[in-house]
């Protein structure tokens, strides 16, 4: 008889234990998917800002294959010359961004094909990217002449989980009056 009131009160604590065990388990599964999305958010939104902080000039373009953020910078300590840089946001499913940087003197970078995507030298910084609620695309011009990006993310994450969103904002420390072959 002891035995049986010993082996019901182990059922009793494994089946709590067990209970737990695979609670904490969805959690980690959950937290993990939303860490991911909102790393990839935090990548493009740290790469727009980098990009944005020494631009003299602005510039997007919205087709139906996708919309670009194109900007002519100034360089930096690092890189003395001037260059183009380009961030292209592709709604195809699952939605992805990729960057090029190019030559000013160089044929300026246009929307690319899905071939060009693949290769070209454009970088895949991220998938299931969406506008965030209430934007009609991931980034949008301000300021006259325009020197800010208002930045509004919406990132896909695993198993469903509601999406990570970001918000940022980041304006040119430069006069971004100027005319630029980057847009030409």
């Amino acid at each position: 008889m002891e035995l049986l009131v010993y082996m019901s009160f182990a059922v009793v604590v494994l089946t709590l234990i067990g209970g737990m065990l695979i609670n904490t388990l969805a959690a980690e599964r959950t937290i993990s998917g939303r860490t991911g999305a909102s790393t990839a958010g935090q990548i493009i939104a740290q790469s727009i800002h980098a990009g944005v902080r020494n631009a003299a000039a602005l510039d997007t373009t919205a087709t139906e294959r996708g919309e670009l953020l194109r900007l002519a910078n100034v360089g930096n300590t690092a890189i003395a010359a001037p260059y183009c840089q380009v961030w292209f946001y592709d709604p195809a499913e699952p939605g992805a961004v990729y960057y090029r940087r190019g030559d000013p003197t160089a044929t300026p970078i246009t929307v690319p094909t899905a071939a060009q995507l693949t290769g070209d030298g454009w970088l895949l910084l991220g998938t299931g990217i969406a506008p965030g609620p209430g934007a009609a695309a991931p980034w949008q011009l301000s300021g006259s002449p325009a020197a800010t990006v208002d930045l509004s993310l919406s990132v896909a994450t695993a198993d469903g989980d509601p999406p990570a969103l970001l918000q940022a904002t980041s304006t040119s420390r430069q006069d971004v009056s100027m005319e630029s072959p980057c847009f030409s």
